[in-house]
Formats: structure tokens, C-alpha cells, sequence
């Protein structure tokens, strides 16, 4: 009888053990999974680290040690039940009590592993629903509803300590303001560039664009943040930012009466996160050269005549994606002694019919001929260009620059920049 008691006994232990090491093992995995909370906060560390260290490092502390607690505590207490057992069993008491230790122990160590499985719940919960507010508060009115709901589905998409992220930034910019100024009376010119940059951050923002900055005179939206992945190709934001870019100018377009208004598109990578501080004023923002480029290319329309520009950059992740007409150089804001070579949008591949193509090639051999200095095959190739019935004001203004009286042209700034061209 003994030996079977003894037996049951340690059949009850060995269970125990089990199932005390697979609830240990269920901790560590969950440690584990909440270590890349607290990873995904704090690397890299960004302007509110030091808060968010604070207050992660205590609410996650005080979960592990009362489910570690929790745990332990399960088997201090089998470990008394089994001395008792071991006791009565040395005493030739009833094996029943044998029984009730292989009853009990396996029951204790699994309530122990659920109550600790229980905290883990209810921290990732707490975890996850402390994140989604976090988030939605610095996305809030510059985010369409579908992206605040995809925020609110992943709370994680993004890092508000800050990150870096291939994006696209899209400008849209009031231009002769002065002129509208004197024309429209401040009341009336104020109200035409709001009603038009509000307009156009409606389209963006169903685009899937964030609204980084707006003033009197600009609007500027993120493409491909917050909620792209972050792995993503800059060629994906890019693509997005252009389209977005064509509807706009379509809309405005059509809409004649409002103020005349530039385009201005960069993509790069940038340094992203909160700014503002923990307050109602935090907001997500952008760090590097792009943000001020994409504003200096949609405020150069007024010297072109033109309607979208974009930097080098965009127009080579865009390679074989849009079509393109070269402007002129320009100085960047970043390093005004490296001229930037800057494009029209015209839109995407396969919108230009054949005899549209064939006039943007000529063109661009007109854009080669000038730049080179000569002037004759340069106007050659405008007048190739040109669509009877059609005014195209950028034409016009290379085709004045082409005449052999002009002592500059739209491209003599950068004659000294080794110029790409392209043919047919």
C-alpha cells in the first residue's frame, strides 16, 4: 500500500513540476513580447524618452514582479503540501492523502500560471490601449478618419520617440500674395487662401496624406508616414504623393476663381516623432533638408510658370512611374553652393498620349540645346514643341529665352553642372 502511495505521490510531483515549468515558460515568453513595447518606445530615444522610460519601466516591473510573485508564492505553497504529504505518508496515514497531493499540486501550479497569464492580459490590454490613445492624440485632425482608424487598429505602426523613414513631402503654396493682397483687400485675400489650402488639404488628407504644417500661405503633408511600413521603398511614398499632386492641380484647375497656387514635391529619408512637448500641442513632425525643399520648389512655380515641381531625387525614384519635363537648377536651401536640378510633374506613365510624348521630348532636347549654349537648335526644338491651339506658358518663356539676343537663359545659372539629357 506504501508503495503505492508513494508512487502516486511522485507522479502528483512530477505534474507539478510540469506544470509549474510550462507557466514559468509562458512568464518568459511573455516578458519577452513586452520587451519589444518598451524596445519599440525607447530605441531610438527621442525628445519624451526620459518620461517614457519612467513610466514603462515602472508599470512593466510592477506586472512581472506580482505575476513572478505570483508564481513562487504557487510553489512555496506545494512545497509545504508536499512535506505534509511526505509526513502523513511516513506515519502509515491513508494514501488518500497521497491522492489529494496528485489532485492538488497539478491544479496549484496551473492556477499559478493562469493568474500570472492573467496579469500579462490585462497589462497588454492596458499597454495597448495606453499606446492607441498616445498615438490618436498626435495624429488627431491631420490624419483622414480611415487613418486614425488604422492607427487605432495598430498602435505600433509607428514610433513616436522618433524614427527614421523614407517619405515623400508635398507642398502647396499660395504665390503673388501681395498681389492678391492689394487686389482682394486683407479680409477677402485671407479668405481666398484659406478656402484654397483647405480644399486642397481635404483631397490630400482622403489621399492618405499627414498635414505636417499650415499657415496663411501653405499646406504641407507626409506621404508615407505615420502608418506606411517603415521598410518600405522611397519609390512607394513617392508614387503616392505624385498622384495625390496630379488630382489637386486637376481640382484647381477647375476651380478658376481662387488664388494661383505652386506645387512642390521631395522625397527623402527623415527623422520623424513627436514634437510640442507632452502637451495638447505635441503633434508628429519631420527633421531634414526635404520639408524646406518641397516649400522652395511649390513657392519657384511663380518664376516658371509652372504647376508641380519636383527635385532630382523624386524624379529618379519615380524612373519609368511619371513623366517629366527639366526646368532649371536651382540652389538648394541645405547647400546653396550645389545646384539641384528640378522637374515639372506632368503625370503619370501612360497619361501623355504619342503626340504629347513627342512634345515633351523635343523639349527636353531644347532644355539640352540651351543649357549648352546653343541657342538656334534650342528654338528648333521649342517650336517642335508646341501644340497649335494649346498656350503652354513654360513653352513660352524658354522659347524667349532661346532668341539669340538674350544674354542669360532659364538654365545659365548651372552651365557649369554637368547636365544629364535625355533623347526621345
Amino acid at each position: 500500500m506504501w508503495r503505492r502511495s508513494l508512487a502516486a505521490l511522485l507522479i502528483g510531483a512530477a505534474a507539478a513540476a510540469v506544470a509549474a515549468a510550462l507557466g514559468e515558460a509562458g512568464l518568459s515568453a511573455w516578458a519577452a513580447g513586452h520587451a519589444r513595447l518598451l524596445l519599440a518606445d525607447l530605441i531610438p530615444a527621442g525628445p519624451g524618452a526620459p518620461a517614457a522610460v519612467l513610466r514603462w519601466t515602472v508599470a512593466f516591473a510592477g506586472s512581472l514582479a506580482a505575476a513572478w510573485v505570483t508564481v513562487r508564492a504557487t510553489r512555496a505553497w506545494q512545497g509545504c503540501l508536499f512535506a505534509a504529504c511526505v509526513a502523513l505518508l511516513a506515519c502509515a496515514a491513508c494514501p488518500v492523502l497521497a491522492l489529494y497531493g496528485i489532485a492538488f499540486e497539478p491544479t496549484g501550479a496551473v492556477i499559478g500560471s493562469a493568474l500570472a497569464a492573467l496579469g500579462a492580459l490585462v497589462y497588454r490590454r492596458a499597454s495597448a490601449a495606453g499606446r492607441r490613445a498616445e498615438t490618436t492624440a498626435l495624429a488627431a485632425g491631420r490624419l483622414a478618419d480611415r487613418g486614425l482608424a488604422a492607427i487605432a487598429a495598430d498602435p505600433f505602426c509607428f514610433k513616436p520617440s522618433g524614427e527614421a523613414r523614407e517619405v515623400a513631402v508635398l507642398s502647396v503654396r499660395v504665390l503673388d500674395t501681395r498681389i492678391l493682397h492689394e487686389e482682394e483687400g486683407a479680409a477677402r485675400a485671407l479668405q481666398l487662401a484659406d478656402t484654397a489650402l483647405a480644399n486642397a488639404e481635404r483631397l490630400l488628407l482622403d489621399a492618405g496624406a499627414y498635414v505636417e504644417l499650415r499657415t496663411a500661405t501653405e499646406l504641407r503633408v507626409l506621404f508615407g508616414y505615420p502608418l506606411a511600413d517603415p521598410e518600405a521603398t522611397l519609390a512607394a511614398p513617392a508614387i503616392a504623393a505624385a498622384r495625390a499632386a496630379l488630382a489637386l492641380r486637376a481640382q484647381l484647375e477647375i476651380e478658376s476663381d481662387g488664388p494661383r497656387t505652386g506645387l512642390g514635391i521631395a522625397a527623402g529619408e527623415l527623422a520623424l516623432g513627436r514634437i510640442g512637448g507632452e502637451g495638447a500641442r505635441a503633434q508628429l513632425g519631420a527633421l531634414g533638408p526635404e520639408p524646406d525643399l518641397a516649400s522652395q520648389l511649390a513657392a519657384a512655380n511663380a518664376d516658371y510658370a509652372t504647376g508641380i515641381l519636383a527635385a532630382a531625387p523624386l524624379y529618379a525614384a519615380l524612373s519609368g512611374e511619371a513623366e517629366f519635363r527639366p526646368i532649371d537648377f536651382l540652389p538648394a536651401a541645405s547647400d546653396p553652393g550645389k545646384p539641384l536640378e528640378v522637374f515639372e510633374l506632368l503625370g503619370l506613365a501612360g497619361d501623355l498620349g504619342e503626340m504629347a510624348r513627342m512634345r515633351r521630348d523635343a523639349f527636353w532636347r531644347g532644355v539640352v540645346h540651351l543649357r549648352a549654349g546653343d541657342r538656334d537648335r534650342a528654338a528648333a526644338a521649342f517650336r517642335e514643341a508646341e501644340a497649335p491651339g494649346n498656350a503652354d506658358p513654360v513653352l513660352e518663356r524658354f522659347l524667349a529665352h532661346s532668341r539669340p539676343d538674350r544674354q542669360s537663359t532659364a538654365g545659365d545659372a548651372a552651365e557649369h553642372v554637368a547636365t544629364a539629357s535625355r533623347q526621345g
